[in-house]
């Protein structure tokens, strides 16, 4: 199963995203941003793309105004691939 890595320019946006995906029970984890990945803060949710449209409605929501975009997750062995959705 892929993964969705939801990328943000301000850490603070980081952070409050990935509290409402926890508040709304969903399990999502902060990582480093990849470096094929440049416009970002620095940090990066990864969640499970069975939470998209979960995540999908927080956006709306909340609108944090520094979201730069998500990307799925190809696991390829060692190598990932993101594709930008």
């Amino acid at each position: 199963m892929n993964n969705i890595l939801a990328v943000f320019g301000n850490r603070n946006h980081t952070m409050q995203f990935a509290s409402y995906m926890r508040k709304s029970g969903k399990f999502c984890k902060i990582i480093d941003t990849p470096r094929d990945i440049s416009k970002a803060c620095g940090i990066s949710i990864v969640f499970s793309n069975r939470d998209l449209t979960v995540a999908r409605f927080i956006l709306n929501r909340f609108q944090l105004s520094s979201f730069n975009g998500m990307y799925e997750i190809h696991e390829n062995g060692i190598f990932r691939n993101y594709r930008r959705i």
